[in-house]
């Protein structure tokens, strides 16, 4: 418990002076920069706003002038207002009357001609006959025969006397016209003089195509939208506008400010407005705050990152400050440790710290006696103990010899000829003498090839004939040298775990060749195999190299040995299907298994 609070406290120490006082500092930085730039782009961006919704409304305003000149020319000309009133009135005309139409015709014509902006225009006073004059070739035209009368329904049901109006309309001017077109329509009273309500009508009808070009030429390819409302707040102008739902539209228009941000469609958007004294329409620019903020977000974004990389790498050195920190106050509790209970002291880490070096200065004279004491006294045991083992070894093998050779001819005698026991015996001797055979510890195949066939032909003798041994290999490879004893230990391993344990007659084949440089030794049985799980525990336990009370000794204790002499070079693989056979692949190094015995040293 005290051990965490010590690694808890260095951390926060550590993290206090590396993280939070360097970065506070560039985090506030970061910050302010970050709302500065964002405030002087709004304003910027609002100014911008503010001069493109006034190029807008100049240009639609001077193309609105035109109604008002039209209706001022009729305001103001009372004998030409009498006369179409009379034009318009009576069926027949006279030759003043088809000269101030032709004059009127005229006047509307040249003002649809020239002004690519102005589809047509209507010209009507209050009359039975429903009459009124048009631009267009039909000139005097009646309401009711005009394909267009959307607009005479449009003032008839006007309850309002306002002395102006706009709607857009979809209007199919020709009988053979399949889809209707857009039309802005202007709507100017005529009064005449005396009177306080308008009893005639100037009808301006726009091509909303060509104003809304005109947006465009003043936008160009910037990602922005405009929108005209009219009087009723009905959007009758529109240019590259968003999908955008009437409650969101009723709220701009009736908004007080000048300059508001809302969401549309999962985007937010800078909205700008202006309002026209002339005609009482509302002109509204909105920007995605995206596209305008981009440079701003892309600092926030990159001071951000720095910052998360900042944190990373301040992190990271503090966490191995504190462990080494950390590993520092445990070299020292341990070596506290050892000397009270008496043990041999830990070795302290190389370091460039000087503090660390210091510690270690002041505690290694005490540590190396130590180490040094401890290590005295277990080379004096070991040197007792090798001292032990070499008297044993000088027990002279002979007399096992002798007493086996002596049994061997007692068997002879009493069977007055050689038998089974005394081949037994001879066999054994010749294993014995092989094995026993100092200090050679390497032998060439042949000589192991002789003694696996004398304790091959020992095990026939006991199991009484139950198994074949094939041998195959080139003579060739008779002189190269492996390690003694490593055929023996597998043969016993095909015997005693695959072939006793399995009814009817066994075979063993021992393969043995050359290839790329290596040696490779096959020992393949069709004896009663393993099961998956037991193919697997046999397989770590050779991986592993621990194998206590293992069944498998000899296969254990070979892999050992070879792994001891020929290194990572040497392979040991086993293939096994239950009730069909085991397969023991030896792979080692031919160089070494040519070296000498003298250079293997003592297994």
């Amino acid at each position: 418990m005290q051990i965490n609070r010590i690694r808890k406290n260095i951390f926060i120490g550590n993290m206090y002076k590396f993280i939070l006082f360097p970065l506070i500092p560039l985090l506030i930085l970061g910050l302010l920069s970050t709302g500065i730039s964002q405030y002087y782009i709004k304003q910027e961006l609002n100014e911008n706003n503010r001069s493109t919704l006034e190029l807008a409304s100049e240009y639609i305003d001077l193309i609105l002038y035109e109604l008002d000149a039209l209706s001022y020319n009729f305001d103001s000309n009372m004998t030409m207002v009498i006369t179409l009133k009379r034009v318009l009135k009576n069926s027949t005309l006279t030759y003043m009357d088809h000269k101030l139409l032709n004059l009127v015709q005229t006047t509307l014509f040249s003002q649809t001609s020239s002004k690519p902006y102005i589809h047509s225009i209507y010209l009507y006073y209050r009359n039975n006959n429903n009459r009124f004059i048009s631009s267009d070739v039909s000139g005097l035209s009646h309401v009711n025969r005009y394909n267009d009368n959307q607009w005479y329904d449009s003032y008839m049901n006007r309850t309002d006397h306002s002395p102006s109006w706009s709607e857009l309309r979809k209007v199919r001017m020709y009988s053979f016209e399949t889809e209707p077109i857009n039309i802005l329509t202007l709507y100017k009273r005529l009064y005449s003089s005396g009177m306080t309500t308008g009893d005639g009508l100037v009808v301006l009808n726009l091509s909303p195509q060509y104003l809304e070009g005109i947006f465009q030429e003043i936008i160009g390819k910037k990602k922005q939208s405009i929108l005209v409302l009219n009087e009723s707040n009905e959007i009758i102008l529109q240019y590259n506008l968003p999908d955008i739902s009437d409650t969101l539209l009723a709220e701009i228009a009736s908004s007080d400010q000048s300059h508001f941000t809302y969401n549309i469609g999962r985007e937010d958007y800078l909205i700008s407005k202006k309002g026209s004294g002339q005609n009482n329409w509302i002109y509204v620019l909105m920007v995605p705050k995206a596209a305008h903020y981009r440079i701003s977000n892309l600092l926030s974004y990159f001071m951000f990152g720095l910052l998360l990389l900042l944190v990373a790498i301040e992190l990271t050195l503090t966490i191995r400050l504190t462990r080494k920190n950390y590993a520092t106050i445990m070299n020292i509790v341990a070596i506290l440790e050892a000397a009270e209970k008496g043990q041999p002291y830990p070795m302290m880490p190389q370091t460039n710290d000087e503090y660390d070096y210091v510690i270690q200065n002041i505690l290694r004279t005490f540590i190396e006696h130590s180490y040094y004491k401890t290590q005295l006294a277990e080379r004096k045991y070991r040197t007792q103990v090798l001292e032990l083992l070499a008297l044993q070894s000088q027990i002279n093998p002979h007399f096992l010899f002798n007493t086996l050779h002596t049994i061997n001819w007692k068997a002879i005698a009493l069977s007055r000829g050689p038998n089974d026991v005394s081949q037994m015996i001879e066999n054994l001797s010749s294993i014995l003498e092989y094995s026993l055979r100092a200090p050679v510890q390497t032998v060439t195949i042949g000589e192991e090839i002789a003694n696996t066939k004398c304790y091959i032909d020992i095990q026939k003798l006991r199991y009484e004939n139950k198994f074949e041994v094939y041998w195959e290999y080139d003579n060739e490879l008779l002189n190269y040298k492996i390690l003694k004893l490593t055929l023996q230990p597998l043969i016993e391993n095909c015997i005693y775990h695959g072939i006793k344990q399995k009814e009817g007659e066994c075979k063993i084949k021992i393969k043995i060749i050359c290839k790329d440089r290596f040696l490779k030794l096959n020992v393949i049985d069709n004896g009663i195999g393993m099961t998956p799980d037991k193919l697997a525990e046999v397989r770590h336990k050779l991986s592993s190299g621990r194998y206590p009370d293992s069944k498998h000794m000899g296969l254990m204790n070979t892999s050992k040995r070879l792994h001891l002499v020929y290194g990572d070079e040497c392979t040991i693989k086993i293939s096994s299907k239950y009730r069909h056979g085991t397969i023991i692949c030896i792979r080692i190094p031919i160089e070494s298994a040519a070296h000498s015995p003298s250079d293997l040293g003592a297994i």
